[in-house]
């Protein structure tokens, strides 16, 4: 009887244990799709990072690639940027406005 018990308790255990991974799973299946879909806009902010890929690995450990966002400036562009942000770091140096086109370009599956 104390055999049975214990091994009762066991697999009740083991099952709520798969249950929370589950649903921890879902909840990040969900996180990522929330944010791939706002990943372009992190792509404007974010300024040493020119891509985003979003993937998962299945249970037989096979890579698949479900969202990715790549932002593209040009040469010109960058430099005039990175001058920019050059005045931002110099107290007292006057300001200088920075404009330019960024393509980004997203992919989802």
């Amino acid at each position: 009887f104390v055999q049975t018990s214990l091994r009762d308790s066991f697999d009740s255990q083991i099952i709520e244990n798969k249950k929370e991974i589950i649903d921890n799973q879902m909840e990040i299946k969900n996180q990522l799709k929330e944010f791939s879909k706002n990943a372009k806009e992190c792509l404007i902010f974010l300024k040493n990072i020119n891509s985003i890929k979003i993937s998962i690995i299945d249970e037989k450990g096979n890579f698949k690639e479900v969202s990715s966002v790549s932002a593209t400036i040009n040469e010109k562009a960058r430099l005039e940027r990175k001058e920019f942000l050059e005045t931002l770091k110099t107290p007292g140096e006057e300001l200088k406005t920075c404009s330019y086109d960024l393509e980004i370009v997203s992919k989802r599956e």
